[in-house]
């Protein structure tokens, strides 16, 4: 078998320090360890106010907007889709979940931390390719919000929308 390399947002972390775990809202929480990337994408979208003349004169507060994704070897997608058939075996994508990420990025010594909160799978793309190389499975991810901790043990920073 090839070697599995984990990835966060591109990056190859310390993979002796990864940690993920899974918690199914009507459900268990379950680790995955056969994780091959999570990668997530915080945009604000920013109105503007303009003068009656039409130059700008400001900007709104704006909204955000969430995009994650997992890929995941065979057995990591087994588990996890075993734990969201739990919940709701005939309709698996209007299972919410949230995912707990931990890491220590490359030339750092401290853990940092993603909350992909309320994510509902969107698409599941399968990969079996011929050779040496696992067999993987794809999901695009629906979440509600991402909270960053540039600390794991510190407090959470959002783009726009955190808790109030």
């Amino acid at each position: 078998m090839a070697p599995r390399t984990q990835t966060i947002n591109g990056t190859v972390p310390s993979s002796a320090d990864i940690v993920l775990s899974v918690k199914l809202y009507d459900g268990p929480e379950i680790k995955i360890v056969d994780v091959s990337d999570v990668s997530w994408k915080r945009t604000v979208e920013v109105g503007q106010k303009r003068r009656l003349n039409g130059e700008k004169a400001g900007r709104t507060r704006g909204k955000g907007d969430y995009e994650a994704s997992l890929k995941l070897f065979e057995e990591g997608w087994a588990e996890l889709e075993a734990a969201l058939a739990q919940v709701d075996p005939s309709n698996i994508s209007l299972v919410q979940f949230q995912i707990v990420a931990l890491w220590t990025p490359p030339s750092m010594t401290r853990m940092r931390k993603a909350e992909i909160k309320g994510a509902r799978i969107l698409e599941d793309g399968f990969s079996n390719p011929e050779g040496v190389d696992p067999s993987m499975t794809e999901l695009k991810l629906d979440p509600l919000i991402i909270a960053s901790y540039p600390d794991a043990r510190g407090p959470a920073t959002y783009l726009i929308g955190g808790p109030s």
